[in-house]
């Protein structure tokens, strides 16, 4: 590792730290870099990914109580858009072998947004395929847009449920 930027739970750039000592990984780095160049390699030769004009697929390794993941989502090239579906999950094993993929959203719902100081609400919609609540990937999509989409909440309405997500606040309702 050639540098090291670590941000406050704030995410505030001005609180951001920089260590720039070349260092070799640590075991929990070396699994998630592990985990992301597995993912990177899979998605190149398995056709159950999708991939389309103007969005990219970005991976989020992800180790949590012991379970090893990478989320897929997908992202815009475009600015003032964010993209819901067209993600994945793919499980690895304690080595770091893939022991399972799995789609999470089979449509794409693109919603474009204006960063014009209006406070606004959005919503999508789940098919069965998607399961009847908010997933993770909703999630990280609308965490990462929000503060440039000025949303207040966002809405998942699926066959027998509701799901709110109260950006501010974070605060999740079904």
């Amino acid at each position: 590792m050639i540098a090291e930027i670590t941000l406050d739970a704030s995410h505030n750039l001005t609180e951001t730290g920089i260590d720039v000592t070349e260092r070799n990984f640590n075991a929990y780095e070396t699994d998630l870099y592990e985990i992301r160049s597995k993912s990177e390699q899979h998605i190149r030769t398995d056709k159950l990914f999708k991939t389309y004009n103007n969005i990219q697929l970005k991976i989020l390794p992800l180790i949590y109580k012991g379970k090893k993941k990478a989320y897929i989502v997908t992202g815009s090239k475009k600015t003032g858009m964010a993209v819901f579906g067209n993600d994945y999950r793919i499980d690895f094993d304690k080595d770091n072998k893939i022991v399972g993929v799995k789609r999470l959203h089979a449509e794409v719902t693109p919603i474009e947004y204006q960063n014009d100081n209006k406070e606004y609400n959005a919503i999508h919609i789940h098919t069965k395929y998607a399961g009847d609540a908010m997933t993770v990937t909703d999630v990280f999509t609308l965490l990462m847009h929000w503060k440039y989409s000025n949303w207040e909440t966002h809405m998942v309405v699926s066959e027998d449920y509701l799901s709110v997500l109260h950006l501010r606040s974070k605060d999740l309702f079904l």
